[in-house]
Order: C-alpha cells, then sequence, then structure tokens
C-alpha cells in the first residue's frame, strides 16, 4: 500500500501558522500527520532538533538537502529519541530509530528528512510516496 507525504498549510483550528507534514496511504487514510519547522540551509540542517527539549506527539522537523545524495544523522545534544524517515527523490526509503543524545551516525541515502518523536513511524513503510509543498 502506497502512501503521501505532503506538505500543507496549517489548518486554521488554532494559532500553529507552520506547514504540516502528512503521510497518507493511496486510499486517503491519514497514518502520520504532523505541523513542521523546514531545515533549508546548512546551518539549519546542523543545528537540526539541537536546543529543544521535546517533540509534542504532533510535531516534526522537515529537513531539505539540496539534492539526493548519502547523508547520516546523529542525535547527539538532543534529549529525546527521534524517528527520522528518508525520502529519496520523493519516495521514503526508511526509517531510522535515533536514540537520545546518540552520536552513533545513521546514514542513508536521501533528499529529505521528516524527523518525528520515536514511535511515531511505526506504520510509515519504505516505498512510500512524498513530496515536499
Amino acid at each position: 500500500m502506497l502512501a503521501f507525504v505532503a506538505l500543507a498549510p496549517a489548518t486554521t483550528s488554532g494559532c500553529d501558522d507552520r506547514p504540516r507534514a502528512r503521510i497518507e496511504t493511496e486510499e486517503g487514510v491519514v497514518v502520520l500527520e504532523v505541523a513542521v519547522d523546514v531545515a533549508r540551509s546548512e546551518g539549519e540542517r546542523r543545528r537540526g532538533l539541537r536546543g529543544r527539549q521535546a517533540l509534542a506527539p504532533d510535531e516534526g522537523l522537515w529537513i531539505a538537502f539540496p539534492g539526493e545524495d548519502e547523508i547520516c544523522l546523529v542525535n547527539d545534544g538532543v534529549p529525546f529519541g527521534v524517528d527520522a524517515i528518508l525520502l529519496r527523490a520523493r519516495v521514503v526509503s526508511e526509517v531510522l530509530l535515533l536514540d537520545a543524545d546518540d552520536p552513533t551516525p545513521r546514514c542513508g541515502r536521501a533528499s529529505e528528512v521528516l524527523e518525528v518523536g520515536a514511535g511515531r513511524a511505526r506504520e510509515v513503510r519504505a516505498g512510500h510516496l512524498g513530496h515536499l509543498e
């Protein structure tokens, strides 16, 4: 079953005006939806989630790279675990589980990454389609 990742404007029901990342099946069933901050610059990508104390269940970080490449993620300096959903050419290639304050590099080919709290990506599977709007 395919799922799509789309970034859409936040709903008007609330004061959070950040974009929302949504993963849904081809049939339109939403398996994950979170408000995201977007990291586009090298500095923003390097900083990642450092300096945050936690991610709420409905929050995440969308990391955009200039092109597809081998990327390595670490979670040192981040006091909570993270599920990192790797997107390659808009296709989810794998989900990496990053433990709290773990400096061990986890690598894979990607052009974008969606990071959410540990355990939130349990229904996301390799082969799901995705895009950033």
